[in-house]
């Protein structure tokens, strides 16, 4: 009750598995409609899957008799009966974040919050400017619902520079048998204490890289100065004449769709100034590298080739007349990433994190960095429905910084000249 007449501008409730936080998250939202007539609301959840279970939620918190049209197909909308001023409701799946534009609201409640990226939240943000009939502002209001995923924007949003935000527990939903439910599903520790108590941690104890690391690293993230080419340009520092700048492109597993990553870092400091990401196809990705690269004084640019994509990407970009990417010590052009270097590089980025060598200026990467853990195979990779593709390619990049590729001579003469300017 107190977050649902909860103001704020900003509010958030974080939670366990099946405590009701989608369910007093719709509620939200009809109270909202039923105290400002009119006032649009923008729904958003992480996939398309998902974003249908919250469509079925707001199907059942709203009454029938407000709702004058539904449609659950893409895109999902709800229209509200004339006497409510027509609201809308509409749907969004911040898989692609770059897509949420074109509307106008008055709310916007983001359903399993931590498990979409900062560039949802900045759009959908942005989208809260509708007007009442008489010019007047409605009361804009945000609220995120969700089990905490990442140390991501979240957890920086409302933790690190605090909004309003309650946690509940699996066991405060009195409407089921938590217990009997928290026996069955078998998780203790660290994983229940996210995912029962709704509390921001480090999964299974056993992540790479450190927690008060990356509460540190928070700090040093901010919004981006410029946003391209509809989201998948992201620009925190504009390029200076005469800087030598260094980049690294993770590329997705196969040559057709999937994310591609690349970070853009200034080779004598390290502080990230740039990144692309998207889930877009390897030409597209070729060429922002291309058209990035260049504006950052022709940075060095190691694209990793162990995939069908990296070949892809690195032929284009020889195609398109790039000449400074990294040559290894064998005069292969792409980073190589093997069973021998990967973990050596990853712990050298690890402690660079660690004392603070590198600035993090992506919190969706730090996110990420939170959910990079060891797996059964004894390995440390992402957990099952997430990413690691921001990692990767600091990591690579943080080796260009460093000069000496882990466990190769690999050297390149530009990159050696540009470092040494």
């Amino acid at each position: 009750m107190e977050f649902l007449q909860n103001k704020e501008f900003l509010s958030g409730f974080f939670g366990g598995w099946g405590c009701g936080k989608s369910h007093i998250g719709a509620s939200k939202g009809l109270t909202f409609i039923l105290e400002n007539l009119g006032g649009n609301g923008l729904i958003t959840a992480p996939n398309y899957r998902l974003l249908l279970v919250t469509f079925d939620k707001y199907a059942e918190i709203f009454p029938p008799n407000i709702i004058r049209r539904r449609r659950r197909q893409p895109p999902p909308e709800i229209e509200l009966i004339k006497e409510l001023n027509s609201a809308k409701l509409y749907f969004w799946s911040t898989d692609k974040p770059e897509t949420i534009q074109a509307i106008e609201v008055a709310w916007v409640h983001m359903d399993e919050a931590g498990l979409s990226p900062f560039l949802a939240y900045r759009n959908a943000r942005a989208r809260m400017r509708q007007r009442k009939p008489d010019g007047t502002e409605y009361p804009y209001q945000l609220w995120a619902t969700t089990t905490p995923r990442q140390m991501h924007w979240l957890y920086k949003e409302f933790v690190e520079d605090p909004h309003f935000f309650i946690t509940a527990s699996t066991r405060d939903n009195i409407y089921i048998d938590a217990e009997s439910y928290i026996q069955r599903i078998g998780i203790s520790g660290q994983e229940a204490e996210q995912n029962i108590e709704g509390k921001f941690v480090l999964l299974a104890g056993d992540c790479l890289f450190e927690l008060q690391a990356l509460e540190r690293a928070l700090k040093d993230c901010r919004e981006p100065e410029e946003v391209d080419e509809s989201g998948l340009v992201l620009i925190w520092k504009k390029p200076v004449f005469g800087v030598p700048y260094i980049a690294a492109a993770d590329c997705a597993d196969e040559g057709g769709e999937g994310v591609n990553c690349c970070v853009i870092m200034e080779a004598q400091t390290g502080e990230e100034i740039a990144e692309i990401y998207g889930d877009i196809s390897a030409d597209r990705f070729a060429e922002l590298c291309f058209d990035v690269g260049k504006q950052y004084n022709e940075a060095l640019i190691a694209v990793e080739r162990n995939h069908t994509a990296g070949g892809v990407v690195t032929t284009k970009l020889q195609g398109m007349g790039y000449k400074n990417l990294f040559t290894d010590a064998k005069g292969k052009i792409g980073w190589e990433t093997n069973p021998f270097n990967r973990f050596p590089m990853l712990v050298e980025y690890k402690e660079a994190i660690g004392k603070h060598q590198t600035v993090v200026r992506n919190s969706d990467a730090i996110g990420e960095m939170s959910t990079f853990v060891r797996g059964k195979d004894n390995k440390y990779k992402h957990l099952e429905g997430h990413h690691d593709d921001r990692v990767m390619a600091r990591a690579i990049c943080w080796q260009m910084k460093n000069k000496s590729p882990v466990g190769g001579e690999a050297r390149c003469m530009s990159f050696e000249y540009k470092v040494s300017v």
